[in-house]
């Protein structure tokens, strides 16, 4: 039987109090990594979410199996966010597609669901062809079933509710969504469980001929950004990729048992804490890579440009195998001597360091954060703003330096001559520099922050970051 022909559908069982540690998890991280982002410099801020665009399409892309080329999904976000011109945007329609529901489903985030937005999003990611019968930005009419095996011997996986029923279903199914969001008082459920019942719910209705899977998880990344009160940074198509074969495992055994979601959404929460560290890893990548330019960029010689962009145009990962002089020399188009002779500048200026081990090659990486952390090499104690939240008892948070042309709302925590610390999430603080504050705050005081103007804050908003 399945579930949706139990006699008591859809009144899932689940205690979303069961979750709360995940859901703590997720806030946590969430807010930091969004304090994190907003930190960094407007070009780089861009880039860094292009990247985690770009990734979660290609990613929700592929848990479906298709493979996409990342300039042209990456060359299309940036012409639909607008940092680019429209005529940029790729001419490979699925990648546009899906790149037009990443940035749509970022930008309706506030926005209810309605039948109207949930079939343009499938319209976006399914494209007409002579080879098949597909029903684009309508509901389905056919009866669907989802199966494999040769013909003859197929093995059905799910039996969705017929055509005639999926109007009513999906109608009950917005009722409950749009009724169980963060500004729904008692009916309000924590993000992440609101996400996991309602990707489970709309995967069982299957309300679409194709592209009800990259639709469900554009739903499931709606419900966590409006319950963050800001676009969540994603991740979660890069978590359950990784993850595919026990996603498609868990979605079978929940869509054929009984109502109760509670191992679903287990699973579900999971991944999406998991695709938090994804995501924080992209964003920590771009920060090390403006840490490193800022700190070496005027000190390589034009060999050196090209290998060091090579290296960070790998991504997070970086090389396979590390950078070696074999490596070096084959980017760079120089003879062994110079690859040596430059490798041995790099390391005297700081940007590169020795790996330990290699055998008979020696093995390099650039001295960024991450493979100094990595290597066991210990950051100095901290000081400035980050010392006058420890001496407050405050610690094990996330601190960045103030951003004029933001909007920072909440208390003042901390002030000296030099830094104001101001509190805008439950674990992220902004270090404003006191010098330049207009008047200057005092502890306690609820304050707006704006072009380094200072303003009471309303009572009834007390944390914040607005661009």
């Amino acid at each position: 039987m399945w579930t949706w022909q139990n006699t008591d559908w859809p009144n899932f069982r689940y205690d979303p109090a069961a979750f709360d540690r995940d859901v703590n998890q997720f806030h946590r991280v969430a807010e930091r990594l969004y304090g994190r982002l907003e930190g960094l410099r407007e070009n780089d801020r861009a880039d860094a979410l292009v990247d985690l665009m770009t990734s979660e399409a290609i990613k929700t892309s592929a848990i479906e199996g298709e493979t996409l080329d990342r300039n042209s999904v990456r060359s299309s976000i940036k012409a639909h966010l607008g940092l680019a011109s429209p005529d940029t945007a790729s001419r490979d329609a699925k990648a546009d597609g899906v790149a037009t529901l990443m940035t749509d489903v970022r930008q309706q985030w506030r926005q209810p669901l309605s039948d109207e937005l949930l079939c343009s999003w499938q319209a976006s990611v399914i494209q007409d062809s002579p080879l098949r019968s597909l029903t684009r930005g309508q509901y389905r009419a056919h009866d669907m079933e989802i199966v494999s095996g040769p013909i003859g011997r197929e093995r059905i996986h799910y039996k969705a509710p017929p055509p005639d029923q999926v109007p009513g279903e999906m109608a009950q199914f917005l009722d409950w969504y749009n009724g169980s969001g963060p500004a729904q008082g008692d009916n309000a459920l924590p993000g992440p469980v609101r996400a996991g019942v309602a990707h489970a719910w709309f995967e069982m209705i299957h309300p679409f001929d194709d592209g009800n899977g990259r639709v469900g998880r554009a739903i499931a990344e709606h419900a966590l950004s409006q319950d963050l009160g800001f676009p969540a940074l994603g991740g979660l198509s890069s978590a359950i990729a990784e993850h595919r074969k026990d996603y498609y495992a868990e979605l079978q055994a929940v869509s054929q048992g009984d109502m109760d979601l509670t191992r679903w959404l287990g699973f579900f929460t999971g991944m999406v804490n998991e695709g938090q560290q994804l995501a924080k890893q992209q964003v920590d990548f771009v920060l090390d890579k403006t840490r490193f330019y800022d700190a070496h960029g005027d000190e390589l010689n034009e060999r050196q440009v090209r290998v060091v962009a090579r290296i960070f145009a790998q991504g997070p990962k970086g090389f396979d195998g590390d950078l070696t002089t074999k490596k070096y020399q084959k980017i760079a188009k120089c003879p062994n001597r110079t690859a040596s002779r430059d490798l041995a500048d790099l390391m005297e200026k700081g940007a590169l360091v020795q790996l330990p081990g290699g055998g008979r090659s020696t093995r390099y990486a650039l001295a960024t954060v991450a493979t100094m952390t990595a290597l066991g090499v210990e950051d100095e104690k901290p000081q400035g703003a980050e010392a006058q939240l420890k001496s407050a008892g405050i610690e094990d948070v996330a601190i960045y330096p103030a951003n004029p042309g933001m909007r920072y709302t909440g208390p003042i925590i901390v002030a000296d001559a030099a830094h104001v610390v101001q509190q805008v999430a439950a674990h992220t603080y902004i270090a404003h520099q006191a010098g330049a504050l207009n008047p200057m705050p005092k502890p306690g005081e609820r304050v707006r922050i704006h072009q380094n103007t200072v303003t009471p804050a309303d009572e009834r908003r007390d944390h914040g970051i607005e661009r």
